[in-house]
């Protein structure tokens, strides 16, 4: 019995330097950031710019004023995001909890429901409505 109670007297000084040289490493926190472009020079110009990195995704929107979104994701912290935050970009892990977002989304705010390359569920819709009336589909 003497024996194992100065094993166990000793055990923690003897894994103590092992417990000590570990590291904690933060995994880094990412955040999609939605920059608006008038027109598809804007947007390939972004997509060239990107040069082939799968986190840069150009999408359509139904906004007239603005019908193409280039879609990055990025270091939360690092970068200096755009003045123009016309779009709101919200991250989802699950699917159920997009959908239900992108329905509760008023279509005046033209929603996009995206998933990502990283596994992860985007909603992108415009920060405010568009003021411009709506066009007629048929002319009277």
């Amino acid at each position: 019995m003497p024996r194992l109670s100065r094993f166990l007297l000793a055990a923690p000084f003897l894994f103590a330097p092992a417990l000590l040289a570990q590291t904690a490493e933060s995994v880094p926190i990412y955040r999609w950031v939605a920059t608006p472009c008038e027109n598809w020079g804007c947007a390939i110009a972004a997509l060239a710019a990107a040069n082939g990195d799968p986190y840069v995704i150009v999408l359509p929107s139904k906004s007239t004023e603005r019908p193409w979104v280039v879609l990055r994701r990025v270091l939360a912290g690092v970068m200096v995001y755009p003045q123009d935050d016309t779009y709101v970009v919200e991250y989802f892990s699950a699917i159920g909890e997009a959908s239900a977002r992108f329905a509760s989304v008023d279509s005046a705010r033209y929603p996009i429901l995206v998933t990502t390359v990283d596994g992860g569920m985007i909603v992108i819709c415009l920060r405010n409505p568009q003021q411009s009336p709506r066009r007629r589909a048929v002319a009277h």
